[in-house]
């Protein structure tokens, strides 16, 4: 794995300025900690969140959205309605669709022909049904829309949070949705009638982001002031993996195996695993917060995007 992640980094040494300037290498974490290594940093302004599905990591910027190919770092980035302010954007690799939000806008993309089939009343946050049928995304309040894909309208609404949604997500089997909100509650409900399932609530501080492992029974959120929660959702348990993280936890993500999932609080990458005390990794690089971290979709790489108008490249052994 060292050569690999050496392979890697020569490779981006080697792109042009344009799409990999500021290139940093930095050993993060030695001994029995997996070793990671930032391989890249270059300047993007703006940019406020990510998406990385196949060969094709979306930037959000307030420049529109980036698309990379991470087959080939050297090509520049495509742009995407550079007068759209996006905040939010997802991907799926399997209809080739591209979603962003704006303040107050949702708009689907075909990223075969680049043209734009469906413009929508609502903001971030935006997630796909894994099988890319269906879109949810906010209202811009406290209820999220579930949208089919090909229908002319809703296929649900999920009404029941009292303030702003933060997060939303699907299952791995596609068949629920968990969100957040400031109202301090996690809820679940049912994908194609929007009746809610499940119900859980922070004692003292709003919940920010939300995430199911790819196996499914795993559900993890994190909240204000650092805490960190796993919710075992075959045995109905719940488990507080962290509260000395002293930024807010305002994103989670898991690895496509389900053994290492990040946290971005403050300007660090928290990298845990599900049955640690205490993170395995932190990454330490950015100069401000951290607004987006994923990792690729085989695991081995993570790229976060910051206050500081970088994204970073980093490696990870598998």
């Amino acid at each position: 794995m060292r050569l690999t992640l050496v392979f890697i980094l020569l490779l981006v040494l080697s792109a042009p300025a344009s799409t990999a300037a500021n290139a940093q290498i930095a050993v993060i974490d030695s001994g029995t900690a997996p070793l990671v290594v930032e391989l890249a940093a270059w300047d993007v302004p703006g940019v406020t969140g990510l998406a990385w599905a196949g060969s094709r990591l979306a930037a959000a910027t307030t420049g529109g959205v980036l698309l990379y190919d991470t087959d080939d770092w050297t090509e520049a980035p495509v742009v995407i309605n550079p007068a759209d302010a996006a905040l939010d954007v997802i991907l799926d690799a399997n209809t080739f669709t591209l979603v962003y939000a704006t303040t107050d806008t949702v708009v689907v993309l075909d990223l075969l022909t680049r043209r734009e089939v469906n413009r929508l009343s609502g903001s971030a946050p935006i997630a796909f049904s894994p099988d890319g049928s269906t879109l949810a995304y906010s209202s811009g309040a406290d209820s999220v829309v579930l949208w089919a894909m090909t229908a002319a309208a809703p296929r649900a609404v999920l009404v029941g949070h009292s303030d702003q949604i933060t997060d939303v997500v699907f299952s791995p089997d596609g068949g629920s949705v968990a969100t957040t909100s400031v109202d301090m509650t996690l809820r679940r409900w049912d994908a194609v009638s929007g009746e809610q399932t499940g119900f859980s609530r922070s004692r003292r501080h709003p919940l920010l982001c939300v995430e199911f492992s790819p196996g499914g029974w795993l559900l993890a959120s994190g909240a204000e002031a650092g805490i960190v929660r796993l919710n075992n959702l075959a045995v109905d348990t719940e488990r507080v993996l962290s509260r000395a993280l002293r930024d807010n936890v305002t994103g989670i993500h898991f690895t496509p195996s389900g053994s290492l999932m990040l946290f971005t609080a403050g300007s660090s990458i928290f990298l845990w695993t599900t049955d640690a005390s205490a993170a395995t990794s932190v990454l330490v690089g950015h100069g401000g917060t951290v607004s987006a971290a994923v990792f690729n979709p085989s695991g081995t790489l993570i790229a976060s995007a910051g206050t500081d108008e970088t994204i970073r490249l980093w490696g990870v052994p598998e």
